[in-house]
């Protein structure tokens, strides 16, 4: 049983260290897996923001003057809103950190 523990450990290790598909080198700190999780987080958390964009307006151009779906849309802009203020804060303080 140890044995394969151990076998299974060497090969974790191994594959971590091997190059990925979008970095030619390898990670080799936590600082590494943060920076590239942020590198790929931002761009698809900002996509994801411009379609709730889109969706709130759908949600307000189809309400028809419905107070409860207007607010609804409101809503969704407000707080689409604060996750990219949110979105924009981590990217400065990763930057001034100095991950990436």
């Amino acid at each position: 049983m140890s044995e394969l523990f151990f076998k299974l450990i060497s090969t974790v290790s191994a594959q971590a260290s091997a190059p990925t598909d979008f970095r030619d080198e390898p990670f080799t700190s936590l600082t590494d897996y943060i920076s590239a999780i942020i590198t790929w987080a931002i761009p698809i958390l900002g996509s994801i923001a411009l379609l709730m964009f889109i969706y709130a307006g759908y949600i307000y151009i189809t309400s028809q003057g419905n107070p409860e779906k207007i607010n609804t849309a409101k809503e969704i802009v407000i707080s689409t809103l604060v996750g990219i203020l949110l979105l924009f804060s981590i990217g400065l303080i990763v930057r001034q950190i100095g991950l990436t």
